[in-house]
């Protein structure tokens, strides 16, 4: 009776045991399975920031693109200006050359007159 008592006992103690690992094997996968959720939340994360990032980049690009369009048409614009001006200048047989550095006006001093 002793030994039936003895191998109740034992038998009983195994069960316990292959449970208790049972358990924390669930514990075990329980804990994975949190992490993989925080992972996957963190990657989306990422990828929603990446994504934001990206958007973010497009429209400066963008607006550098625009801003670099606005200048070039500008210099142009400026480049035509200056060369109507010279072009009519040209035409009139007016150079800017004759005026020197008083400009229209200089008459006056050249000839010595008022002051």
């Amino acid at each position: 009776m002793q030994a039936e008592r003895a191998k109740q006992l034992r038998k009983a103690e195994l069960s316990m045991l292959a449970q208790v690992a049972r358990l924390d094997d669930v514990a075990k996968e329980e804990q994975l399975r949190q992490v993989a959720a925080a992972e996957a939340a963190h990657e989306r994360n990422l990828e929603s920031l990446r994504s934001e990032w990206a958007a973010q980049l497009a429209q400066m690009q963008a607006d550098v693109q625009h801003q670099q369009q606005i200048m070039a048409y500008t210099l142009k614009a400026k480049e035509e200006v200056g060369e109507r001006r010279r072009s009519q200048e040209e035409a009139e047989g007016n150079t800017g050359r004759e005026e020197g550095v008083t400009g229209g006006g200089g008459r006056k001093y050249r000839e010595g007159g008022g002051g």
